[in-house]
């Protein structure tokens, strides 16, 4: 009981404690579906649910980390908890709500870090570190570990831009090497391995044989080889005998069968091995990804 001195002090203190529900009566009513008492119920216990979750947090911190979940992520679970213990709460059983209302907290903590389910195993938070943690404990000021994971973004940006340099440059080089060339053989090359013509649209358009056609193409080819426009190609040589060269150049086709048939030119030349017409067959079947037949037609010489 208070003093009436203090009463005077303070005269709506009782007033408002009588206008005040109880946590069980909010409950009973919750029950019966008043959105309205729930959400009193729920603001007139948040600090007993900060207290609540608090402890298990202490208790569980490292399987909270793991799970990514934080204090703001439970106090949301808190009015889902707080719902549920209205709805299971029995007045009748002896206990006072905010008793009650701990399992319903214990087990929305539980499900929520994964302590009562298989989800943990399933998450891929669960098995995952801070990207902040410091890469040296002892040093709170050193890079984080997530300054050390590349920017797959940015690297692919500057890659981006040295392959279009790259192709723009080998591109310029092949036109200076091509304008050497008999216009015929020129206006050859560029159908075939920059347009992927065929033989016989070529023939349409110069009003020549198909033959013909393909004469002037391994023509072309030999006179690519020649130390004059070899030079203008010196420094990508070594990137189209590879077969390393850029994609997208216009050229690719090009640089498959014009490189590997280089190369062979050279071996047969040089003597340097045996390079026999099932050879060369097995190596453009590989290139072009093609059958044998399909080889023959394209290099007819072949079957002979």
């Amino acid at each position: 009981m208070r003093s009436e001195s203090e009463a005077r002090e303070n005269p709506r203190t009782e007033a408002e404690q009588k206008k005040t529900p109880t946590n069980e009566a909010l409950a009973a009513q919750a029950k019966e579906g008043d959105r309205e008492a729930l959400a009193a119920l729920w603001e007139q216990n948040r600090g007993l649910l900060r207290v609540m979750f608090n402890r298990l947090a202490a208790a569980y911190r490292e399987r909270m980390d793991a799970a990514g979940v934080t204090l703001e992520d439970l106090e949301q679970e808190g009015y889902f908890a707080v719902a549920k213990a209205a709805k299971l709460y029995d007045p009748n059983a002896g206990a006072k709500f905010s008793t009650f209302l701990y399992y319903p907290v214990k087990n929305a903590f539980e499900s929520a870090v994964g302590l009562n389910s298989e989800r943990l195993r399933r998450e891929p938070l669960c098995r995952c570190d801070s990207l902040d943690v410091p890469l040296y404990a002892e040093d709170n000021g050193s890079d984080t570990r997530g300054d050390t994971v590349p920017d797959e973004a940015a690297e692919q940006a500057f890659t981006d831009a040295d392959e279009c340099l790259y192709t723009a440059q080998l591109h310029s080089a092949l036109d200076d090497a091509l304008a050497l060339l008999d216009e015929r053989q020129a206006v050859v090359l560029r159908g075939r391995f920059y347009e992927g013509r065929t033989l016989e649209s070529l023939a349409v358009q110069l009003g020549i044989s198909r033959e013909r056609v393909r004469q002037t193409e391994s023509k072309a080819l030999r006179s690519m080889r020649f130390p004059r426009i070899q030079r203008k190609l010196e420094a990508y040589r070594e990137n189209i005998l590879s077969g390393s060269v850029y994609h997208g150049t216009g050229f690719t086709a090009w640089k498959e069968r014009g490189s590997i048939e280089e190369r062979i030119a050279e071996r047969i030349e040089a003597h340097t091995e045996r390079y026999t017409a099932d050879a060369f067959i097995a190596d453009m079947m590989k290139i072009y990804q093609c059958s044998r037949a399909e080889v023959l037609q394209r290099f007819p010489e072949l079957c002979g």
